[in-house]
């Protein structure tokens, strides 16, 4: 089921959290709850972020415990060659148990991308960071 879910409250903590170079756009998050039966296994959040050659679209599913489960990039207007290094699940792979507390800086905690794929790998990056920490406030940190 979804929920839509508001943060508004906590913008200067997030901010804090993604750094000098955030730009948080928004306050609110769709989260999309993943239920069996009655028993929380999950969420999948979404965002749409601008790229080098246009916009970007997230998904993100996280486990119950907050850290990612995966991601993929399902929209984006990248040339072929750069589509496919963000797009490729060994490079996605890399984000895999990452929480609202990892760098997921490429080539730091996350694999490393051809220089040519790196200012779309990294705009990645910021949005599915910015996605689990947005999460992180909206479902856990309740104070």
């Amino acid at each position: 089921h979804t929920q839509f879910l508001a943060f508004s409250h906590d913008r200067l903590r997030i901010m804090r959290l993604l750094g000098p170079d955030a730009n948080l756009m928004n306050t609110s998050l769709y989260i999309h709850q993943v239920v069996q039966g009655t028993r929380a296994r999950g969420a999948i959040v979404v965002q749409r972020v601008a790229g080098p050659h246009g916009a970007l679209e997230v998904v993100v599913g996280l486990g119950t415990d907050g850290r990612i489960a995966g991601a993929r990039v399902q929209r984006l207007r990248e040339p072929d060659k750069i589509a496919a290094v963000i797009t490729s699940r060994k490079w996605l792979d890399g984000f895999h148990g990452k929480s609202s507390e990892s760098p997921m800086r490429v080539g730091n905690d996350v694999p490393s991308v051809p220089a040519a794929a790196l200012p779309a790998a990294a705009t990645v990056a910021r949005a599915i960071r910015t996605l689990v920490i947005e999460t992180d406030f909206a479902l856990f940190r309740k104070s």
